[in-house]
């Protein structure tokens, strides 16, 4: 059995070494607003947010609030480790909360689509959808083999929670020396527009249109899948059109010559392998916005939320 390994130490001098920024740690971040000035430390621990504020006037000068402001994040990472759980949702325990029913906007002369949709976990806790039309299997028969469907092929055991370590995700940050004491020296009030009236904003500009050089590395997609899947869902949905929300991109905006559509990958493209099988069930139409929005955090999780949304 592993020994636990010991929490880290919080090197003071790392933070002040820099005669240009502060590089300030993982749970500790500046803030400036209106007349308040200094150093937030933020952490969640055991299910409690563990928040302290160290005022630069409270504590004489910025580099004394920041000081403080890492000292006490050792004394809570000397407390509770960094290791913490990742309270991503989960799929519903009752079966009969794991159905929905949807129905798609018609298009053209086609009649809406409704249909009974089963979620599930597999055995890997991955999360499954099927379909079951009302049209064919009628009201009550499609509901029932959506229950069914769950209730059979659902992996009953307790989803795990994930560990996330944040000392290996988060980079400690970096904040220029000058931008901190020039915000610290500026007190704003609020306006109904939310915006500082002490700010002219009329001639701000930036340079822009450097040209970079950038090597990365980027995960393989297979485009003949991604044009069988669209071709998949043609022919039984009669058009393109995204999934979660029912846009279409050809009758917004006419002057494209034919739909356009992103796909996204059910099973996140970070977990896959080159051994990985991808199958047609495992993708999804979705437009650029729901494609946006469902990537902000855990998309599993996310998908599941915007479809429950727009079910509403």
């Amino acid at each position: 059995m592993e020994e636990p390994s010991e929490p880290p130490r919080l090197s003071i001098e790392r933070v002040f070494e820099d005669p240009i920024y502060y590089v300030v740690p993982p749970g500790v971040i500046r803030f400036d607003h209106y007349h308040t000035h200094g150093w937030w430390t933020r952490m969640q621990r055991e299910g409690s947010n563990l928040r302290t504020f160290f005022s630069d006037g409270k504590f004489g000068s910025i580099d004394h609030a920041l000081r403080a402001a890492v000292e006490y994040l050792q004394e809570v990472i000397d407390a509770f480790g960094t290791s913490v759980a990742n309270k991503s949702r989960h799929l519903p325990i009752e079966p009969r909360d794991r159905i929905f029913r949807r129905t798609d906007k018609a298009r053209g002369n086609r009649n809406p689509h409704e249909y009974w949709i089963s979620r599930w976990y597999d055995e890997d806790y991955k999360i499954r959808f099927k379909r079951f039309a009302v049209k064919r299997y009628g009201e009550q028969g499609a509901m029932a083999l959506a229950l069914e469907t769950t209730a059979k092929l659902h992996n009953s055991t307790p989803k795990p929670a994930r560990q996330i370590e944040i000392f290996s995700y988060r980079n400690w940050k970096r904040y220029a020396r000058s931008d901190v004491l020039h915000a610290s020296k500026v007190n704003t009030q609020p306006s109904k527009s939310g915006i500082s009236s002490q700010f002219d904003f009329s001639d701000v500009f930036a340079f822009e249109g450097q040209r970079n050089f950038i090597l990365h590395s980027q995960i393989e997609r297979n485009r003949a899948l991604r044009e069988a899947k669209i071709s998949d869902f043609i022919s039984r949905n009669g058009s393109v059109y995204c999934e979660i929300c029912n846009f279409n991109f050809k009758s917004t905006y006419p002057f494209l010559g034919s739909d356009i559509i992103q796909i996204h990958h059910q099973t996140p493209l970070a977990e896959l392998t080159e051994a990985t099988k991808t199958t047609l069930n495992d993708l999804m139409l979705v437009c650029a916005n729901c494609h946006f929005a469902i990537h902000q955090g855990d998309a599993v999780d996310n998908v599941i939320a915007a479809l429950d949304a727009f079910d509403r």
